[in-house]
C-alpha cells in the first residue's frame, strides 16, 4: 500500500514530497492515510501534526497554524495580531523556525517530533505573481529548509507533477526532493478496488455484473480519474434499483468521465436564470487561468461574491451538489468558497467555456487582487505600490473583482490623475487650480467646496456633498404583483401592480446609498433650499423637491463633478430596494410575523407612530436611519418617497423588459412621474416592494424627496 511506503518515508527523512498528477489522490493519501498512521499507538514516536495550504501569504498560513500550539487560550483577536508578528518575524529573520517548532512540542507533554504537511505545494508558484510574493514564497522555502535541517520537525508536501520543474528552481529543493520524492502514480486495479468497490460491497450493495471490471477499466491507469470515480459511484447508487447498481445508469451518465461533468450540467439544468448567470460568474472567480501549466482551482473569499452568488453557494456546496466546498481564512477572518473536485475544472465543458470567454481578463482581475493584498498589507500608500501606464490600461479593462481590488484601483488612477496634474507643474498648475476654484465658486460652491471637488476629480477625495453610490448586482427579477387569483397573490396589491413581469439587467447601474440630503442638495444653490419651517436638515432626505427641480440639481451636480448622474428607472428602484428578495417587504419572509415593522432603531407598525413614541414628531429621520438592505441600499422604505425617471403608467401591460425607463406618455402626456418606497406618512400596504404611485411633476411634499442613479461603464472606479 502507499501508504506503508509514505510512513517509511517519513521515518527515514525530514522532507518528503509527494508527488503525482492533479486527482490522483495526493491530499487524501497524506491526510487519510499517513496521518491517521502516524497517530496509532503502535508508532514509535508520538506526533503533532499541523496541515496548512500555502495560499499567497505563504509565511502568515506558517504562523496561523503554530500559534494555536502556542497560545491555545488567546482570543481570536489577539491570535490573529500574533500572527502578523510571528509571520514579520520570520520574514525578517528576527526569528528562525526550530525555535518555535520545539516550544511548540514542550507545550504538548509526551510529543517527540511535529509533522507540518504543507498541501497543494504548487499554491506557491500560482499565486506568486510579482517579484515581492516570489521573494516571499524563496523567504517561505528558506525558513522550511534551516528547520528540516536542525529542529525536530518532517516536512510533507503535496506538489502536481507539472509544478515539479518550479519546485527545483529553488537550489536547496533540487538538492532535496530527488532524494525525498514519493511519486503517487496510478493505481493498480486492486487498488482501486478497494478504494471504490469494496466499500460499496460492504455497505450491501450489489454490482450487476461485469459493472465493476467495466468501471475499473475504464478508470484504468490515468491519475487524476479516482475523484471522478467517487462522482461515479454516486451517480450509480442515486440510480440503483434496490440494492443493485446498473450499467444502465453507468451507460446513461457517460462513464467515468462524464460523471463529474453530468452531474455539474444536471444540476446547473435546475438553476433558474438568475442563479445560471450567477453561476457563470461564481465558477470563474473559483478558477485560476494557467498556460502550459492548465487552468487550476482558487479558493475566494465571500466577501468577493454578490448576494445571488452568496446564496447560490450555499445551494451548491449543499449534500444534493457537492459541486463547492466552504471553509474559513483564519488570517482573514472570511469565510472561503472553491471547486469540491479540480476534476470538474477538466471535465466539464461548459465551465471550459466559460472560463474561455474571460480568461485574460481574469488573470488582469487575479493579479490586481494579489497586488491590492500586497498594497493593503503596506499601509494603503497613495504613491507606491500602485498600478501604472499599459498594467494599469489591462486593469481598467478587466475591472476589479472584490471591493479591495476596486480601492487599489481607485488608487491607482488617482496617483495617475495627480501625476497629469503635476506634469504641468508650476505657474501652469497654480493658473488651472486658481481658474478651477474660480469656476467652481461660478457653480455656487465655497472656496472650501470647490477645494473639495478639485481632490474629488482626481480621485483623492470624496465631499459629504456629493452623493455615495453602491454598485448593483446584474440579474433577472419579477417585477410587481402576481395575478389576483395566483396562488402567491398579495392580498394588499394593486391593480397598477400587475401583471408581474420578468426584467433582466444586462448593462451595470449605480443607485444612491442614501436619498439625497439637505446637505447635498442645498450646496448647488442655497437660495433654493427648500423651506421646511424651522425643521432639522443637514443629513435628513431633502424634501418639498418637485421632480423637474430634482432633475435641475442633477445638471447643475453633472456639470460639477463631470459624471452623469440621474433619477432611477422604476424597475431599477424596486430591483435594488428588493435586495435579491421577492417578498412583500425586502427584510423578510413574508411568512414571518409582524413582517411590516421596518427594521431600524426601533420597529413600526405605522412608521409615524414611532416618532410620536420617541417624541419627534412626524417628520424624517436623517438618512441611514433605517436598516441597509441586501446590495447596500439605506431608507428603501420608511423615509421618504422617491421620484423616479418614467412616465405614470397604470398598469405594466407593455412595461420594458430590460431595466429602462419607461418614457412612452400614458394617456397623452408625462405630466405625471412615478414615485417609489413608503414613506413616513404612509401605512405598511404602501412600504412594499412593489407599491406604486404617480405625482405631478409640479408636485412638492414634505414626504417627497428622491436618490440618485448612475450607469456603470467597464472603464468606471
Amino acid at each position: 500500500m502507499f501508504t506503508e511506503e509514505l510512513c517509511k518515508a517519513v521515518a527515514s527523512q525530514s522532507l518528503v514530497a509527494v508527488v503525482g498528477r492533479s486527482g490522483s489522490g495526493k491530499s487524501s493519501v497524506v491526510r487519510a492515510g499517513l496521518v491517521p498512521a502516524l497517530r496509532q499507538p503502535v508508532a514509535d514516536k508520538v506526533w503533532e501534526i499541523a496541515t496548512l495550504l500555502p495560499g499567497s501569504r505563504p509565511l502568515h498560513a506558517l504562523a496561523g497554524v503554530l500559534l494555536p500550539f502556542l497560545e491555545p487560550e488567546m482570543t481570536e483577536v489577539d491570535r490573529l495580531k500574533d500572527v502578523h508578528k510571528l509571520a514579520e518575524g520570520l520574514v525578517a529573520g528576527e526569528l528562525t523556525l526550530g525555535p518555535v517548532i520545539e516550544r511548540v512540542l514542550a507545550k504538548q507533554p509526551g510529543t517527540d517530533r511535529l509533522l507540518l504537511v504543507v498541501d497543494q505545494w504548487e499554491e506557491l508558484y500560482t499565486q506568486a505573481k510579482d517579484d515581492e510574493a516570489k521573494a516571499c514564497t524563496t523567504r517561505f522555502i528558506d525558513v522550511l529548509l534551516a528547520a528540516v535541517d536542525t529542529a525536530p520537525v518532517t516536512v510533507v508536501l503535496t506538489l502536481r507533477a507539472d509544478f515539479y520543474g518550479d519546485a527545483l528552481g529553488h537550489r536547496g529543493l533540487s538538492d532535496l526532493i530527488p532524494k525525498a520524492q514519493v511519486a503517487l502514480g496510478p493505481m493498480t486495479g486492486e487498488e482501486l478496488k478497494d478504494a471504490g468497490v469494496k466499500p460499496a460491497e460492504k455497505v450491501g450493495l450489489t454490482f450487476e455484473d461485469g459493472l465493476p471490471e467495466r468501471l475499473l477499466d475504464d478508470v484504468g491507469d490515468e491519475p487524476g480519474n479516482l475523484p471522478l470515480m467517487e462522482f461515479a459511484l454516486k451517480a450509480l447508487w442515486e440510480g440503483r434499483r434496490g440494492d443493485r447498481l446498473l450499467h444502465s445508469v453507468y451507460q446513461a451518465m457517460g462513464g467515468i468521465k462524464g460523471a463529474v461533468a453530468q452531474r455539474a450540467e444536471t444540476v446547473y439544468n435546475k438553476l433558474d436564470p438568475a442563479e445560471r448567470r450567477a453561476a457563470e460568474r461564481l465558477f470563474t472567480k473559483l478558477v485560476r487561468p494557467g498556460d502550459e501549466t492548465g487552468d487550476t482551482r482558487r479558493r475566494a473569499g465571500l466577501d468577493e461574491l454578490d448576494a445571488t452568488e452568496s446564496a447560490l453557494v450555499r445551494k451548491l456546496a449543499g449534500k444534493d451538489a457537492r459541486l463547492l466546498v466552504t471553509g474559513r481564512d483564519p488570517l482573514a477572518e472570511r469565510e472561503t468558497v472553491e471547486v469540491a473536485q479540480e476534476a470538474l475544472i477538466r471535465e466539464w465543458d461548459r465551465l471550459g467555456t466559460w472560463v474561455d470567454k474571460v480568461r485574460d481578463g481574469r488573470k488582469d482581475q487575479l493579479l490586481m487582487d494579489d497586488l491590492a493584498e500586497q498594497w493593503r498589507e503596506h499601509g494603503k500608500p497613495r504613491l507606491s505600490g500602485l498600478a501604472s501606464g499599459r498594467t494599469l490600461r489591462r486593469f481598467e479593462l478587466a475591472g476589479p473583482a472584490s471591493e479591495l481590488a476596486l480601492e487599489y484601483l481607485r488608487a491607482s488612477r488617482a496617483r495617475r490623475r495627480l501625476g497629469q496634474l503635476s506634469a504641468g507643474a508650476g505657474m501652469i498648475a497654480l493658473a488651472a487650480i486658481s481658474g478651477f476654484l474660480w469656476w467652481s465658486g461660478d457653480l455656487g460652491l465655497s472656496l472650501k467646496e470647490g477645494a473639495e471637488l478639485l481632490l474629488y476629480r482626481v480621485g483623492l477625495h470624496h465631499p459629504a456633498w456629493i452623493p455615495e453610490m453602491v454598485d448593483i448586482p446584474l440579474g433577472t427579477f419579477l417585477m410587481g404583483s402576481a395575478a389576483a387569483d395566483a396562488a402567491d397573490a398579495d392580498p394588499s396589491a394593486e391593480d397598477n401592480e400587475r401583471p408581474r413581469h420578468a426584467v433582466t439587467f444586462e448593462r451595470g447601474f449605480r443607485v444612491g446609498k442614501y436619498e439625497v440630503t439637505f446637505e447635498q442638495y442645498c450646496a448647488s444653490n442655497e437660495r433654493k433650499c427648500p423651506n421646511v419651517f424651522g425643521r432639522g436638515r443637514g443629513e435628513e432626505p431633502v424634501i418639498k423637491v418637485s421632480w423637474e427641480e430634482a432633475k435641475a440639481y442633477i445638471d447643475w451636480l453633472n456639470k460639477s463633478t463631470g459624471k452623469a448622474f440621474r433619477l432611477p428607472t422604476e424597475a431599477e428602484w424596486e430591483y435594488a430596494a428588493r435586495g435579491g428578495t421577492q417578498g412583500r417587504y425586502w427584510w423578510c419572509e413574508d411568512q414571518e410575523p409582524n413582517c411590516n415593522m421596518i427594521p431600524d432603531v426601533a420597529n413600526c407598525v405605522v412608521c409615524k407612530s414611532r416618532r410620536i413614541l420617541y417624541g419627534l414628531g412626524e417628520r424624517t429621520l436623517s438618512v441611514g436611519s433605517f436598516a441597509v438592505n441586501p446590495v447596500g441600499l439605506y431608507d428603501a422604505a420608511g423615509n421618504v418617497q422617491e421620484w423616479v425617471d418614467d412616465c405614470w403608467h397604470n398598469n405594466y401591460e407593455g412595461a420594458p423588459a430590460d431595466g429602462a425607463a419607461w418614457l412612452e406618455a400614458n394617456e397623452g402626456n408625462c405630466g405625471v412621474r412615478m414615485v417609489r418606497g413608503g414613506s413616513w406618512a404612509d401605512v405598511p400596504v404602501d412600504l412594499r416592494s412593489a407599491a406604486r404611485a404617480g405625482r405631478y411633476v409640479p408636485t412638492r411634499d414634505p414626504y417627497l424627496g428622491f436618490r440618485l442613479a448612475q450607469d456603470l461603464l467597464p472603464s468606471d472606479p
